[in-house]
């Protein structure tokens, strides 16, 4: 494997999605996270694939399975922008780091209007 791919396999992509919580009849937007790392990396711990569910019966979008996060502090609950710096402070002491030019790539305006990425928050690395 190239030093490349190697780089590439650590690089996780952070974004939301939304879920509707039927058990309060309320919609939140979840943090996702693209791929699993490792099993031994203190990540995968707080991450669960979860199918999601179509979210209106007037759309044609399909169930998916996605890798949502949990709120480190309680994994029985998902990851929202409410207890996000929970999970910045969970990185941070885990060895990711954000990285800044391929979250500046996404989050720049001329981008985005050329394609579907407004679920992407940002990117982080393994250090």
């Amino acid at each position: 494997m190239s030093s490349t791919d190697e780089k590439l396999k650590n690089i996780y992509m952070i974004g939301t999605t939304p879920y509707y919580d039927s058990s309060i009849q309320t919609y939140f937007e979840i943090i996702t996270i693209d791929k699993l790392p490792p099993e031994t990396d203190g990540l995968y711990k707080i991450i669960k694939r979860m199918s999601t569910t179509k979210l209106s019966p007037f759309t044609k979008e399909k169930n998916r399975c996605v890798n949502v996060i949990c709120d480190p502090e309680d994994t029985s609950d998902y990851l929202t922008m409410y207890r996000f710096g929970a999970f910045i402070s969970y990185i941070i002491t885990h060895d990711y780091k954000i990285n800044k030019p391929m979250t500046n790539f996404v989050t720049n305006p001329e981008v985005r209007k050329n394609g579907n990425l407004d679920d992407i928050l940002f990117f982080i690395e393994k250090m």
